[in-house]
């Protein structure tokens, strides 16, 4: 920090015209860019404005950073601190790319992931964003980096449930040297066969730290099938060969064959949270929600929000078992908020019987619009946050010079069973209405966030709209970070 207490800190973004950009975050001002020498050629013909058709995408992808502080004292200029970056290119390609900017006005390229070529074959666009993860390989801690096969570009088009031909797998790396390390895959030559896995991985994979110990046990993550997976990763005093230590397999296959309206994707990872009810054995709650990123205007798929209940916490399943929505409870019609008592216990009953619960988008109101998920869900103190995007305007301008945007939502509901947990509408009772409230900004909403100031008031954020997050539903949940050290 600087001596007014202002922080020193640099922002790392990268745009389609091919650029890494490091920018004071105090001054605004650009310390420098890099462009990778793959993306050169771009650059004159976006400048001469010839042979694009479309539009250009060169890194489109999210930047993560390593900071290591290996004296956790806020200076990175110590001996063994470093700050690396890792990002790929999303639309603009299949590469990723790891750059040192542990001096911040000489940054050096440290190595390049070939995407579709060598180890990495399997790659399709590098869509999904790094995780610097930590695991236990004999003995010794070792720092990683996660991330899915990536997008194929033909569930562009494809309008039914249709297999690719690349993207298929979860990668974990060498964080240090980009060297593979390990890979899930539909082939023989993976080190994890899992034949299921026929569809590209666009999305984050999602990692927890089941115990809190520091080192990831356990991976979530879907596909463009509307199939979920969930891979569990063991610690090692004894061998460093990954393969022997990471089991996995599907645990929800929520789509269906040919059949558009439940062509469901997931271009987003799930989140989970351990749940413990009184009375109940605690299980981890996988909520996720479908959407069909590349055509967010499409209102033919009927998109859903989804709950799965994991029994098995800290281990290993014997097996891994596949959920499907016949064993899951529609919880639409809101019937365990707002039936009659008989109606209300059996719901609960068929509840309890049941996997988890789903939420068909627009059936509330009766009408399919096409309302989607395109951000990544969450559960904060047993409430199920997700935003979705409604194409249509819900009040539209009456100037017709005024561009569409569609219409952004943000869910609030009970992790446990579905039901509304604020009165949103203000009505005496809670009733399925209340389950969401329309953002006042047009467009995608991204993902929720919660921020907790310096006074530990909790402030919820859609984007730039942000309101207090009281929730307190006496629901226990518990997540997990990992600093990575």
């Amino acid at each position: 920090q600087f001596a007014n207490g202002d922080p020193d800190l640099i922002a790392y973004l990268a745009t389609n015209d091919g650029y890494l950009h490091a920018i004071d975050s105090l001054s605004g001002n650009e310390l420098w860019s890099f462009v990778p020498q793959e993306l050169l050629p771009n650059l004159d013909v976006i400048f001469e404005d010839t042979g694009i058709t479309g539009k250009s995408y060169g890194i489109d992808g999210s930047v993560v950073a390593w900071i290591n502080d290996a004296n956790i004292d806020s200076d990175l200029n110590d001996a063994g601190d470093h700050v690396y970056l890792y990002f790929g290119q999303r639309r603009g390609g299949s590469d990723i790319f790891s750059v040192d900017v542990s001096n911040r006005n000489s940054p050096k390229l440290r190595w390049v992931i070939k995407g579709g070529t060598g180890n990495f074959f399997e790659m399709g666009q590098s869509w999904s964003t790094p995780n610097v993860e930590r695991v236990k390989l004999n003995g010794v801690t070792k720092h990683v980096l996660i991330f899915g096969g990536g997008y194929d570009t033909a569930q562009d088009t494809v309008t039914v449930r249709t297999p690719d031909s690349v993207g298929r797998g979860v990668f974990i790396v060498d964080a240090d040297t980009g060297q593979l390390l390990w890979r899930a895959g539909p082939d023989i030559g993976a080190d994890l066969v899992l034949p299921d896995m026929q569809y590209s991985i666009p999305g984050r994979i999602k990692p927890l730290d089941v115990d809190g110990n520091g080192f990831t046990d356990q991976l979530y993550f879907g596909d463009m099938g509307g199939q979920l997976w969930r891979l569990d990763i063991e610690e090692s005093d004894t061998t460093s060969n990954l393969a022997s230590l990471i089991s996995g397999g599907r645990i929800a296959d929520l789509a269906a064959d040919n059949s558009i309206p439940d062509t469901r994707r997931f271009y987003n990872p799930p989140d989970v949270a351990l749940i413990v009810e009184q009375g109940q054995s605690p299980y981890l709650s996988v909520v996720a929600a479908s959407g069909y990123r590349a055509h967010p205007l499409d209102q033919q798929i009927h998109d859903r929000m989804y709950m799965l209940r994991q029994h098995d916490i800290y281990n290993a399943p014997a097996t891994y078992t596949t959920i499907t929505e016949t064993d899951l409870f529609d919880t639409t019609d809101n019937i365990i908020g707002e039936g009659t008592a008989t109606q209300k216990a059996t719901a609960v009953n068929n509840l309890g019987t049941a996997e988890g619960w789903f939420i068909t988008f627009n059936e509330m109101d009766g009408s399919f619009i096409g309302e989607k998920s395109l951000a990544e869900p969450l559960i904060i103190d047993g409430v199920a946050m997700v935003t979705t995007f409604i194409p249509e305007d819900l009040s539209p301008n009456p100037n017709s010079c005024v561009p569409k945007i569609g219409t952004g939502v943000l869910y609030f509901v009970n992790v446990t069973d579905g039901t509304p947990t604020f009165n949103i509408a203000g009505t005496v009772d809670k009733t399925r209405e209340d389950r969401k409230t329309y953002l006042k900004r047009g467009g995608i909403p991204p993902s929720p966030s919660v921020i907790i100031t310096e006074g530990g008031t909790p402030t919820l954020c859609v984007g730039t709209e942000c309101a207090n997050a009281s929730f307190g539903l006496g629901v226990q949940k518990t997540y997990w970070y990992e600093v990575v050290r």
